[in-house]
């Protein structure tokens, strides 16, 4: 298996790091060797088969059993941690923009047990910072191609570069004034 860096433009965590201020590393783990990802919880730090990860500056651990492969998303309760490498794989599970806390994520290559082109699953993970996706997509001329946005405010985001293509929205969305996100091929669900 190859281990690759978590990278994304236009939207992926070179962003995600712009937003975080406090940054915490992981004592006794050379800077150099981390990887980066992120990923969107629910308000409560839960996320699917109901693991709760821990506040910024903690490990969060899988219990296993581990099984290889697969697309990054654990099979069952216990088999790794979901860690996302774009706007598409962050919210696989139930991360929603505009009703999540997103976590910024360090991980280490003998961590890893299965990668896709989104998202990628690991036996543990450091929760270096929280952070505001929404303030995250302000930052940034952000790829939302296929993105859920449903109940999403986006009302103070400039939205001139980014590219909609088959993003989702609900009635709840708050849009930018005066923006034509239909033209820029959003779609209602």
């Amino acid at each position: 298996m190859t281990v690759t860096e978590t990278k994304a433009p236009p939207f992926g965590v070179e962003h995600v790091k712009v937003v975080c201020r406090d940054i915490l590393l992981p004592p006794d783990t050379d800077p150099e060797v981390l990887l980066w990802g992120f990923r969107l919880n629910g308000l409560d730090m839960v996320s699917s088969h109901e693991y709760r990860w821990p506040f910024p500056g903690r490990w969060a651990e899988a219990t296993g059993p581990f099984t290889e492969g697969g697309d990054g998303c654990p099979t069952a309760e216990g088999d790794g941690l979901c860690v996302a490498k774009t706007i598409e794989g962050s919210q696989s599970g139930n991360g929603r923009f505009g009703k999540s806390l997103g976590l910024l994520i360090a991980y280490l290559p003998g961590d890893l047990l299965a990668e896709s082109s989104h998202k990628l699953r690991v036996k543990k993970a450091w929760v270096a910072d929280v952070f505001d996706p929404v303030r995250a997509l302000l930052l940034s001329r952000a790829n939302l191609s296929r993105a859920n946005l449903s109940g999403a405010d986006l009302s103070g985001a400039n939205l001139s570069g980014a590219n909609l293509s088959g993003a989702t929205y609900s009635q709840g969305t708050l849009w930018p004034a005066n923006f034509d996100f239909s033209s820029k091929g959003a779609v209602k669900i």
